[in-house]
């Protein structure tokens, strides 16, 4: 019975394990207390002989007050080495995700900026064919073709560099379970980004065919939407999360991200494809999971 309600707490509280220890350690104990419930409710028993250590003869002189001094001096150093460390790793592992961060201002975000320009110039062409010459209708529709493939090579680019960093042991060790998370809701979110624009460019060299012309799958689409939203309101919760360590976390906002690179135009609508309101406007992507300060 003990074994059970033990299993609960720590299935209850496992994110809290998580950031105390890690997930793999976490685990590991979630483990052994399950089976022990199993071995519990089937009555097995293991006979396993407890181990004979030999006795320790602690002579009464090694125990003065001058060895337990040293000794205390020897378990605070080693302590205070350890905090070092934690808090230097807690520190340079956001100034290191932050580097990481800038690369995607400038490199991946003007691709993406750029072939959804030139969607929308493409767009009002459709709309208003009489402003422009067929050859600009042509240069805007190839730039959007070509900057979407771009996009889609420095995208996953990031997106390898970014698992690699999320995956280190440090990063999963030490960092909190909030910052784990919106990392990886942000690198999921870029990853449906990714998979809408492939999709959009197999369209184009017809490697995907549609029945009708005007149809897109909605279920790429909602993915993206919905990894999107995801993020976006985790990283307002994770804001509003009070831990101390936020205060050794905090980086300042990369100086190479600017609105020019992180403000995405948003080609929703823009298109009047079956005679609604066409109303594009811009979106402010993305947000640096970490800082949420």
């Amino acid at each position: 019975m003990k074994s059970f309600i033990l299993l609960i707490v720590l299935v209850i509280f496992k994110q809290y394990l998580d950031d105390i220890f890690s997930v793999l350690i976490s685990d590991l104990i979630i483990l052994a207390v399950f089976i022990k419930v199993l071995l519990n409710i089937f009555k097995i028993k293991i006979n396993i002989k407890k181990p004979k250590f030999p006795k320790l003869n602690i002579n009464k002189d090694f125990l003065n007050k001058q060895n337990i001094i040293k000794i205390s001096g020897v378990i605070f150093v080693i302590l205070v080495l350890f905090l070092g460390f934690y808090l230097y790793d807690l520190h340079g592992s956001m100034v290191e995700a932050n580097n990481i961060f800038a690369i995607r201002c400038t490199t991946v975000n003007p691709p993406l900026i750029a072939y959804k320009t030139s969607f929308l110039n493409f767009a009002d062409a459709i709309q208003n064919p009489d402003k422009y010459t067929t050859e600009q209708i042509k240069g805007f529709y190839n730039g959007y073709n070509s900057g979407m493939k771009k996009y889609v090579t420095e995208e996953n680019k990031w997106l390898s560099l970014q698992n690699n960093f999320m995956n280190r042991w440090d990063f999963q060790l030490f960092q909190p379970w909030y910052i784990k998370k919106a990392e990886l809701l942000q690198w999921k979110m870029y990853g449906a980004y990714r998979d809408d624009a492939q999709y959009l460019i197999d369209i184009g060299d017809q490697k995907i065919v549609l029945k009708d012309p005007f149809s897109l799958n909605n279920e790429v689409r909602d993915r993206r939407d919905k990894a999107s939203e995801e993020y976006f309101n985790f990283y307002q919760q994770a804001t509003e999360i009070r831990d101390w360590r936020k205060y050794i976390q905090y980086v300042p906002y990369p100086n190479v991200c600017n609105e020019k690179n992180t403000t995405i135009p948003n080609t929703a609508g823009s298109i009047d494809w079956e005679g609604k309101s066409a109303t594009p406007s811009s979106e402010f992507v993305p947000i640096d999971p970490y800082n949420v300060i």
